[in-house]
């Protein structure tokens, strides 16, 4: 009897297991949140790895930033084209001029450079 009870609450707890053939929609809010910061940390790492080797002062930027950007996804492509048209040297020297007026926009770092 414990057991047939411990399995009843254990199945009212959790999301319905998907049959073959059952193409309903489970959605938990939670799970879903979840899911979506782990992919926007995956599209930004690739990127960014490549960004934060050859610019260290870019992970203080990138930190300052993320309240007005919410992603780093949306800056780190910007700033790897940036690296690619100023190099590491000019890039460095801006984001650190952008931190020290603390003003760390993209639109800071462009008009810098």
């Amino acid at each position: 009897m414990a057991v047939g009870l411990f399995r009843a609450r254990q199945a009212a707890t959790r999301p319905p297991i998907p049959v073959e053939g059952d193409h309903r929609r489970v959605t938990d809010k939670t799970h879903t949140d979840a899911l979506l910061a782990q992919k926007r940390g995956a599209t930004a790492g690739a990127v960014d790895s490549a960004l934060r080797l050859a610019v260290t002062e870019v992970a203080a930027f990138l930190d300052a930033a993320f309240p007005r950007y919410q992603s780093a996804a949306l800056l780190t492509v910007p700033l790897t084209r940036l690296l690619q048209l100023y190099g590491a040297e000019a890039l460095r020297a801006a984001l650190a001029e952008a931190l020290a007026r603390n003003t760390p926009t993209l639109a800071s770092v462009e008009y810098l450079l």
